[in-house]
């Protein structure tokens, strides 16, 4: 009997795993947690955990300062997210927030695109708040 586990259980402990770095509120942890993300992308791209890789992995580099790269990555989780609709992650309030808290102005129209395109209501009344004050802000 093997003891190999599923590619798909790997990917998701990775992320599971780097996402309890991320929440520790350390920023020296997040370069460890942007690690095991690159990790999961490379060596264990499971098509279901795409869309939260990158979403995390934003996360991550906006905590890192690294701004850009982070709606880098909050665009390729949308990107996913048009190929695999039943996956939804929240990038588009993720990345209109970033412009928003930025004053990114030359990124207004692409934040409105990303936030129409998702427009199902969320049952969360945090991100419809979110969506709201994004919209109110741009």
């Amino acid at each position: 009997m093997s003891l190999a586990r599923p590619e798909r259980d790997i990917a998701q402990y990775l992320l599971i795993q780097a996402e309890a770095l991320r929440q520790a509120g350390r920023r020296e942890l997040l370069s460890s947690a942007l690690s095991l993300v690159e990790v999961m992308l490379s060596e264990n791209p499971e098509p279901v955990f795409l869309a939260p890789a990158y979403l995390l992995q934003g996360r991550c580099l906006r905590g890192l300062g690294h701004g850009e790269e982070a709606l880098d990555a909050y665009r390729q989780a949308l990107q996913v997210e048009r190929r695999f609709p039943q996956v939804r992650t929240g990038a588009d309030l993720e990345f209109g927030w970033a412009v928003v808290e930025h004053a990114r102005t030359d990124l207004y129209d692409e934040a409105l695109v990303y936030l129409e395109a998702s427009a199902a209501p969320s049952p969360f009344p945090v991100d419809v708040y979110r969506r709201h004050a994004i919209l109110a802000l741009i």
